[in-house]
């Protein structure tokens, strides 16, 4: 999987956490931080990303990361207004989402998510995800339909989710009077 279809599942899931009252600045922070927790099995950190796949995408030297990270931002949630534990979660969420979609490629080497323990690869291929070239430019048309296809699969997912928050902050609102009304006629 690229970042396009990284970055647009956890731009969905963050629709699903952000808190109904979230200013325009938490909504970018909030928004970059899910796309960067679901990307960050792929960051090129030595010895790290697709330097060292079979470590970076097991999915236990990930809880390893994940677990103790989630837990400080609950420590720090009960001692400050630090972040809601919806969104904590949910950025653990994003991170995990990582496995299953990277196991959707159909080269069918799958994702080797239970190293160190076992060979075994998670593998889900869909015939239209294809991997990069990266004996081409990125710029290349086999490259840029890969994209593509990444952006067309997950854009009606990201559009789902934006709809899904529409209307249950919609439902949520108080009924009987106008946004903003106080209620009294002048």
């Amino acid at each position: 999987m690229t970042f396009i279809g990284h970055s647009l599942v956890g731009a969905s899931l963050a629709q699903a956490t952000i808190p109904a009252g979230a200013s325009w600045k938490q909504w970018v922070f909030i928004i970059n931080l899910y796309v960067l927790v679901a990307f960050f099995p792929d960051l090129p950190f030595p010895g790290w990303g697709h330097f060292r796949y079979d470590f970076s995408h097991s999915l236990f030297v990930n809880l390893a990361l994940i677990i103790p990270l989630t837990l400080l931002g609950c420590y720090y949630r009960s001692r400050k207004d630090f972040a809601s534990y919806p969104l904590l979660l949910g950025a653990a969420l994003a991170w995990l989402t990582h496995f299953p979609l990277d196991a959707m490629y159909n080269h069918g080497r799958g994702v080797a998510i239970y190293w160190p323990f076992s060979e075994a690869a998670l593998n889900l291929p869909l015939p239209w995800f294809a991997t990069l070239d990266m004996s081409q430019p990125l710029t290349s048309a086999y490259n840029a339909r890969v994209f593509l296809v990444e952006a067309l699969f997950y854009l009606p997912v990201l559009a789902t989710a934006i709809l899904a928050r529409y209307l249950w902050l919609r439902r949520r609102r108080p009924t009987g009077h106008a946004a903003g009304s106080s209620g009294h006629s002048r």
